[in-house]
C-alpha cells in the first residue's frame, strides 16, 4: 500500500497504490494518468508537503530524481503557439553499474526523460483515426503520413481526452462545435502533454486543448481550391446547363437506407400523389465509405435512365459534409448525363456538390416539392397550349360548319333532283318487274294446276280400276255363295227324295240310310266349309288389298303435293334466296357462267338485270378459291 512521489520541475509525479487516496490527490488539483497509473500535481511548497506527510504515513516517500532539476516552465494556458523544444542540456544519467536496470526501472526513466524533454504543453498537428468516446474519456489516434512512403503508411501515436477535460473543452467551444471537430478523417491541431503508458512502453497524449480555426480553415482551403479547379475546366456549370425535364416521371434518389431524408423526400412525393417512379440506391452519406457510394449511385442511376438524380441527407456538421466537397463526387456530378438536384446542407451549409450541381435545395422535402413543381409547370404550359389549341380549333371548326352547311344546301338540292329522277326510274322498273313476275307466277301457278289436276285424274283412274276389281271380286265371292246354296239345296232335295222312296224299305235299310245320310253330311262340310273360307279369306285379302293401294296412292299425292309446295320459289325468296337467269335458262352452277354475261336474277317483288365482274369457284374437295374476274 506504498506510495511514491518524485519531483519534476514544476510538478509532482505520485505513483503507486493511489487509489484510496484519489480523492485526496483530486483535491489537491491532481490528474489521473491512466496510462502508468499515476498522479500529476503542481508542485507548490504546501502540495509537496501534504503529499510528502501522505506519503511517509503509509510507509511511502519521496523517490530520488536520475536527473538534475530542470528550470520551471510557464503554464499551459502560456503555450498555445511555442513550437516544439527539446532542452539541449538535458543528458540523463543512466547507471551502467552492475548488471543493468530491470523493465520498471527502465520505464521510470523514460517517464522521467519524457517529462523533462517535454515540460511544457504542446501544440501537434494530425489526423484523427479510430475516435470512440467511453464514459471515462475519449480515445483515438493521432496519424501522419510517412515521408517518400505511400498515402497508406502513416505514423500513429494514442491519444486521450479524459473527461473532465472535455466537458472543460465543451464549455469554450460548445458541445456541437466540439463534435464537428472530433471525426474521423479530420485534421487538428491539439494542445497535448506526453506521457508514458509504462505497462504496455507506450508513448500516450494527454489533449488539453484544440484549435478549431486550424480544421476549418484547412477544409475552406480545400473546397475553394477544387472550385477554382471546376471553375477553370468549365465544370461548374456543365450540370446546370442541362435541360430540366419537362416529365420528371422517373427520378432516382441517392440517400442513406432507412434515413430520415429518405422518408421525407418520399412522403412529401406521397403527398402530392407522384405519379412517376422513384429508383433508390442506398448509399453511406458520412464516411470514407461516402465517396464511393455516391460515385457509383450516380453511374447505377444513369444506366437505368432516370429523368432526375436527386442526392439527398439531413443535413450534418462541416465534418459530415466534407466529403460532398471531395474531387470525385464533384468530378462525377459535372460528368453526370442527366441534372442532379442535391439536398445535403442546411441554409449556411453550401457543399461543392450543391455549387455545381443543376438545382440546390435546403431539404429532402424542398427537392421533392422541386420535382413536383416540374410536373406542375408543365402541365400549366400543356393547359395554356390546350386553350390556345381549343380556341384554333373552335375557329376552325366554324369555318368548317359554314362550308358544310353551304356544301349541305347545294347537295340537298342536287339530291332532290337525283333523287326525283330516280324514283321515276325506279317506278317504271318496279312496274315492268311487277307485271313480269305476276306474269311468271300465272304461268308458274297454271302450271302447278295441271300438275295437280293430272295427278288427281289419274288417281280416280286407278281408284276406278281398283273399286272395278273389288266389285268383280265380290260378284264372284256371291256367286260362290249361291251355288253353295244350290249344293245345299240339290243335296237336301236329293237327301228327302231319298227318304221317300226308301221310307218304304224294310226297317233294316234304315240304319244303313241314317249312316249313308251321315257319311253325305259329313262330306258336304267337308268340302263346302273349307271353300267358304277359302273365298271369306279372298274377300278379307282384297279389302286389305284395295284399302293399301288406296294408302298408298294417297301418300303419292301427298309426296306430290310437297313437292308442288317445295318447287314454289316464293317461301325461298322471302327469305333472301333468288335464281339467276340467262337467255331465259335458269343457272345452277358456277360452269354455266362465264365473266361479262349477263344476268338477271328474280326477287319477291323485283326482276334485277345484272352483270358477272367477277367469278369465285369453290373446289368442294379442296380449300383453295380460284378467282375469276372480267379483264
Amino acid at each position: 500500500m506504498s506510495v511514491y512521489y518524485i519531483t519534476q520541475s514544476q510538478s509532482i509525479l505520485v505513483s503507486g497504490k493511489t487509489y484510496p487516496y484519489r480523492e485526496l490527490l483530486r483535491n489537491l488539483g491532481g490528474q489521473y494518468q491512466a496510462q502508468d497509473k499515476s498522479w500529476l500535481l503542481p508542485l507548490s511548497d504546501d502540495i509537496l508537503k501534504k503529499v510528502d506527510e501522505l506519503c511517509k504515513g503509509i510507509g511511502g516517500g519521496a523517490q530520488k530524481s536520475p536527473r538534475p532539476a530542470a528550470p520551471p516552465r510557464a503554464p499551459a494556458a502560456m503555450a498555445t503557439n511555442e513550437p516544439l523544444v527539446a532542452d539541449a542540456g538535458f543528458e540523463p544519467s543512466v547507471s551502467l553499474q552492475g548488471d543493468g536496470v530491470t523493465i520498471a526501472e527502465l520505464m521510470q526513466k523514460i517517464q522521467l526523460a519524457i517529462a523533462h524533454s517535454f515540460p511544457r504543453s504542446l501544440w501537434v498537428i494530425g489526423e484523427i483515426q479510430n475516435f470512440r468516446q467511453t464514459a471515462t474519456g475519449s480515445y483515438f489516434q493521432l496519424a501522419d503520413f510517412k515521408e517518400g512512403a505511400s498515402r497508406s503508411a502513416t505514423m500513429t501515436v494514442n491519444a486521450t481526452i479524459w473527461r473532465s477535460q472535455w466537458q472543460d473543452m465543451e464549455r469554450k467551444l460548445g458541445r456541437d462545435a466540439l463534435k464537428e471537430l472530433m471525426v474521423d478523417g479530420l485534421r487538428v491541431r491539439m494542445l497535448v502533454d506526453i506521457s508514458l503508458f509504462k505497462d504496455r512502453g507506450q508513448i500516450s497524449l494527454q489533449v488539453q486543448g484544440i484549435d478549431p480555426s486550424f480544421t476549418k480553415g484547412s477544409l475552406a482551403l480545400a473546397r475553394e481550391k477544387l472550385l477554382r479547379e471546376l471553375r477553370s475546366k468549365g465544370l461548374d456549370q456543365k450540370n446546370k446547363q442541362l435541360p430540366l425535364p419537362a416529365f420528371p416521371l422517373r427520378i432516382g434518389l441517392i440517400s442513406a437506407d432507412d434515413s430520415r431524408a429518405k422518408s421525407d423526400f418520399l412522403d412529401q412525393l406521397l403527398v402530392y400523389g407522384f405519379p412517376g417512379q422513384v429508383l433508390f440506391y442506398p448509399a453511406q452519406m458520412q464516411g470514407e465509405n461516402t465517396l464511393r457510394d455516391v460515385v457509383s449511385g450516380i453511374k447505377a442511376l444513369e444506366s437505368k435512365g432516370c429523368d432526375m438524380i436527386v442526392i439527398t441527407r439531413g443535413g450534418g456538421s462541416a465534418a459530415d459534409l466534407r466529403w460532398f466537397d471531395s474531387a470525385e463526387i464533384a468530378y462525377a456530378v459535372a460528368e453526370a448525363r442527366v441534372p442532379i438536384v442535391a439536398a445535403i446542407g442546411h441554409h449556411e451549409d453550401v457543399c461543392v456538390a450543391e455549387e455545381i450541381s443543376a438545382r440546390r435545395e435546403k431539404t429532402p422535402t424542398a427537392a421533392a416539392d422541386f420535382c413536383v413543381h416540374l410536373l406542375q409547370k408543365t402541365r400549366e404550359r400543356i393547359d395554356q397550349q390546350s386553350l390556345i389549341l381549343a380556341r384554333t380549333l373552335d375557329e376552325r371548326v366554324r369555318l368548317q360548319t359554314q362550308i358544310l352547311a353551304n356544301l349541305k344546301a347545294r347537295l340537298h338540292l342536287g339530291a332532290k333532283q337525283v333523287t326525283h329522277q330516280h324514283e321515276s326510274h325506279l317506278q317504271s322498273v318496279r312496274s315492268e318487274l311487277q307485271m313480269r313476275s305476276e306474269r311468271r307466277l300465272m304461268q308458274w301457278m297454271t302450271q302447278t294446276q295441271n300438275l295437280a289436276q293430272s295427278f288427281f285424274q289419274r288417281w280416280q283412274f286407278v281408284l276406278r280400276e281398283q273399286s272395278s276389281r273389288l266389285r268383280r271380286l265380290s260378284e264372284d265371292l256371291h256367286q260362290s255363295e249361291r251355288r253353295l246354296v244350290q249344293w245345299t239345296a240339290q243335296t237336301d232335295n236329293l237327301a228327302q227324295s231319298l227318304w221317300q222312296r226308301w221310307q218304304f224299305v224294310a226297317r233294316e235299310q234304315t240304319t244303313r240310310l241314317r249312316r249313308l245320310s251321315q257319311d253325305l253330311h259329313q262330306r258336304a262340310n267337308t268340302q263346302l266349309l273349307p271353300k267358304r273360307y277359302e273365298i271369306e279369306d279372298q274377300k278379307r285379302a282384297l279389302g286389305l288389298a284395295a284399302r293399301e293401294v288406296h294408302q298408298r296412292q294417297r301418300e303419292k299425292l301427298l309426296q306430290l303435293e310437297k313437292m308442288i309446295i317445295q318447287s314454289d320459289p316464293q317461301p325461298w325468296m322471302a327469305q333472301g334466296w333468288t335464281q339467276l337467269f340467262a337467255d331465259g335458262h335458269r343457272l345452277d352452277r358456277a360452269d354455266q357462267l362465264e365473266p361479262g354475261m349477263k344476268l338477271k336474277a328474280r326477287l319477291l317483288d323485283a326482276l334485277l338485270e345484272l352483270k358477272l365482274e367477277s367469278l369465285t369457284r369453290l373446289d368442294p374437295n379442296k380449300s383453295d378459291i380460284k378467282k375469276e374476274s372480267n379483264p
